[in-house]
């Protein structure tokens, strides 16, 4: 699985784009992100899915970690 977004703000921050995700190679779904977040992330406070490289989310694991069972699903609600 991978996932590709097409950045249209050019050297603009916090613009949107285009998302595409892909299984075995093959487009499966795209659709329109229309803000991005207007700042970067630290190399050790970034957005991360199965590891933490940076200040723990909770006190029952110390960072770094990274998460060595299944994923079975990542839902992204985005709310307006």
């Amino acid at each position: 699985m991978r996932m590709d977004f097409a950045y249209e703000g050019g050297q603009a921050v916090g613009k949107g784009g285009t998302v595409t995700l892909f299984v075995d190679g093959q487009a499966v779904g795209s659709g329109r992100v229309e803000k991005t977040t207007p700042y970067k992330f630290s190399l050790s406070e970034n957005q991360d899915i199965g590891t933490d490289t940076g200040t723990p989310v909770t006190s029952d694991y110390r960072a770094p970690f990274t998460f060595e069972g299944r994923l079975e699903e990542v839902v992204v609600d985005l709310k307006k």
